[in-house]
């Protein structure tokens, strides 16, 4: 992972991305982050980038639990000052991270509410639901996040739909936006 400081910062963001990118894939978002004054830690799972080992959704999850006890014991940052962002697959990443710790916030980008809802959408004709191998249920884990709680999704998403958000924030408690 790449940690990135703020020069004066106000907080911290750890940034999950999606599928089929790695650290150096956001590199534009996390210059945002950073005009916000925001520290980032962006991490690439296992698999991912120059990360060893295999992908998977266990993986996923621990890696960015070590990115949290990173930042909350080797770096002793205030979990009141962290912000979980993640991105289409690192959406599903970050809520699960939200569930389990208690963060400033989580921000949603692109999320979708499951595997095996995004298989029934690209092969709607088959059920496919029960072959899918790893779950990343965000939509089951989205009533259990104790942070407040930013959905972003365009429309005109062409790889996951809008509804996906949608039924993300219906889900999702207060506050949420």
């Amino acid at each position: 992972g790449w940690y990135i400081p703020a020069e004066t910062p106000r907080g911290t963001l750890i940034y999950c991305h999606g599928n089929g990118e790695t650290v150096a894939s956001p590199l534009e978002s996390v210059e945002d982050f950073r005009l916000l004054q925001l520290n980032v830690l962006i991490l690439d799972y296992g698999g991912y980038g120059r990360s060893e080992g295999r992908p998977s959704e266990a993986r996923c999850y621990d890696d960015v639990r070590a990115a949290w006890t990173y930042l909350t014991e080797d770096r002793s940052e205030s979990s009141t000052r962290i912000i979980l962002y993640g991105r289409s697959l690192g959406a599903a990443v970050a809520v699960q991270l939200a569930v389990e710790v208690r963060p400033a916030g989580l921000i949603m980008e692109s999320g979708f509410t499951s595997i095996a809802d995004m298989a029934r959408t690209v092969v709607p004709v088959i059920p496919v639901g029960f072959l899918v191998r790893h779950r990343f249920d965000s939509i089951g884990k989205m009533g259990r996040v104790n942070a407040p709680v930013l959905i972003i999704h365009s429309r005109g998403d062409a790889l996951i739909p809008f509804e996906h958000g949608e039924r993300l924030y219906a889900a999702a408690q207060e506050p949420k936006q």
